[in-house]
């Protein structure tokens, strides 16, 4: 256990040795986090898998940096099909603590599978647009949707409660019930699981209760209709049966009974009927045709709606694509700004600008993450410019010109119109050799602002290296363009491998005033090591020196 004040290791007393910070209340929290995720283990073993997560986020609640707790947390998370959340958990994990690579693990086994990816990123569309019907009241477009996503993901809990509560109302508790045994089977204590098996169960329960008292009076309905109650108290029971002492006689009546009827329905019936099944029999036909009619319609408005469909799942298609970069991309933004702030923490200034520089928060819309980067970027918006220009001026007045080149590249990024960060970016090119790298930053200083002076020491240094091309843009000092009455007539050039390059105070070729020579180091009051002190990454310096006065002449304009 490391110190949350010096980052040391702790010992076993309540006091730092090397601050002396009193640590007894962060022992007991860290102690209470770690009590938090041995509980989540033992209920994760008995397949609580939600009791297990809600005291794994206890135990990262009271301590974040448990790495153990939050890769558990993902692992539940990813057996109870939430593999979105399951990511998020397994890249701050990664972040937190680079040097366990149990989350580069799980991360790497995961992303590896793009097709299993893919199919999860469309079963939690499809659970979405589930949700979005079962609360229109659409139950069953609903139903459709997550039964697609149950064959793509039937370990989703949220999947097959949702598809539960649907089951129930739409009265099909046996369905139901299928359902719940699944979310059960994943997380066997799910309190909403439970409850939906315990309403089941009561349903059940009032029904056969109800058929049962139904036979009941039945029965007893039955058992009265042959029994006769005397005033006196004796009921009598009436036989059911008799006996059939006459039975030619009721054959022959019911023959002719029969014979009758026959003649009645042939010469009466029969006629009307037949002319009422002809009349029947057309209308049927007329009504065949006219359906058929409008089936024909159907067919062919549903072949223009098949083409139109088939356009959708292109189109769909395309966004799974770019669904799948993008969720590549939160990641990389995620670790992108969780390594910035690392780097803010471990006063590595410069990186931090780097890393800031590259984010996209575009990309992701979380809160967390915004408030993150704008704190980074309030920072860099305000403090960055000087902090990292001082640092770069103290590289280059130490004589370390491909150091300080990345401190002027990140100002200038920061400024894109600043001449001065773009003049001393090209000195540190030109003296660490790297010659076409100045020109750049030189031509970009002349076509910017022609009539500066930061534009007329680019020239003369660009002439004093050899370049050809220095006078040849507005404002320079070539023969025949404007102003070039204010350029020095000649220098000496400078040498790239030597530790400064001197430029030659130059000669002016008239009567002008006199302009002073390129400044080639930094005024006196820079500081050698660079503009803020290593804790300083958060604030800067109040009053940051003048780092742009040029020796003995007047100052440039930007």
């Amino acid at each position: 256990m490391n110190c949350f004040h010096c980052g040391n290791k702790l010992g076993r007393g309540d006091m730092c040795l090397t601050c002396g910070q009193d640590v007894r209340l962060y022992k007991k929290i860290v102690a209470c986090s770690w009590h938090y995720y041995d509980e989540g283990l033992a209920r994760a073993r008995e397949r609580n898998l939600s009791g297990a997560a809600e005291s794994l986020r206890n135990s990262l609640f009271l301590y974040k940096k448990n790495t153990q707790a939050r890769n558990l947390l993902g692992l539940i998370y990813y057996e109870m099909g939430d593999v979105a959340q399951a990511l998020i958990e397994w890249v701050l994990s990664d972040n937190l603590e680079p040097s366990d690579s149990r989350a580069a693990e799980l991360l790497g086994k995961v992303q590896s599978d793009q097709v299993g990816l893919e199919r999860v990123n469309l079963a939690i569309r499809k659970y979405n647009h589930a949700l979005k019907y079962a609360k229109s009241g659409s139950e069953d477009l609903a139903v459709l949707q997550l039964n697609k996503v149950l064959s793509v993901n039937p370990r989703m809990v949220s999947a097959n409660l949702l598809m539960a509560l649907l089951q129930l109302h739409l009265e099909q508790p046996e369905k139901a019930e299928k359902y719940v045994q699944a979310a059960l089977k994943v997380d066997r204590c799910n309190a909403v699981a439970l409850h939906y098996r315990d309403l089941i169960h009561s349903r059940e329960g009032r029904k056969a209760a109800a058929k049962e008292r139904a036979d009941r009076e039945k029965a007893a309905m039955d058992r009265q209709s042959q029994i006769i109650r005397q005033p006196g108290g004796d009921d009598v029971i009436i036989p059911t049966y008799r006996e059939n002492r006459n039975g030619f006689r009721i054959a022959l009546t019911a023959l002719g009974g029969a014979a009758l009827g026959a003649l009645v329905v042939g010469y009466l019936i029969m006629p009307s009927r037949i002319n009422s099944l002809q009349s029947d029999f057309n209308q049927t036909i007329n009504s065949y045709s006219e359906r058929l009619s409008a089936k024909e319609a159907v067919i062919s408005a549903n072949e223009n709606e098949i083409e139109q469909l088939n356009g959708q799942i292109e189109a769909l298609r395309g966004d799974v694509a770019s669904a799948d970069e993008n969720t590549a991309g939160v990641a990389g933004e995620y670790s992108k700004l969780l390594q910035a702030s690392q780097a803010m923490q471990d006063n590595e200034y410069l990186l931090a600008a780097q890393l800031y520089l590259t984010i996209d928060p575009t990309l992701v819309s979380d809160d967390t993450f915004s408030q993150i980067y704008a704190s980074l970027n309030e920072e860099f918006t305000t403090n960055g410019y000087t902090v990292l220009f001082n640092a770069g001026m103290g590289q280059y007045n130490a004589g370390q010109y491909e150091a300080a080149a990345p401190y002027f590249e990140v100002c200038v990024s920061l400024d894109g119109e600043s001449l001065e960060a773009k003049y001393w970016l090209g000195l540190s090119y030109l003296n660490a050799g790297e010659q076409e790298l100045a020109y750049e930053q030189f031509n970009a200083i002349i076509a910017a602002d022609p009539e500066s002076d930061f534009a007329g020491y680019a020239r003369e240094h660009m002439r004093a290296s050899g370049s050809t091309t220095a006078g040849d843009n507005p404002g320079g000092g070539a023969a025949g363009t404007p102003g070039a009455e204010n350029v020095p007539a000649e220098t000496e050039p400078a040498d790239p491998q030597s530790g400064n390059a001197e430029a030659t105070d130059p000669q002016p070729e008239s009567t002008t005033p006199e302009s002073s020579a390129p400044p080639e180091t930094a005024p006196a009051d820079v500081p050698a090591e660079g503009g803020a002190n290593a804790g300083d990454t958060g604030g800067g310096q109040e009053n940051p020196p003048e780092t742009t006065e040029p020796p003995a002449g007047e100052e440039p304009a930007q």
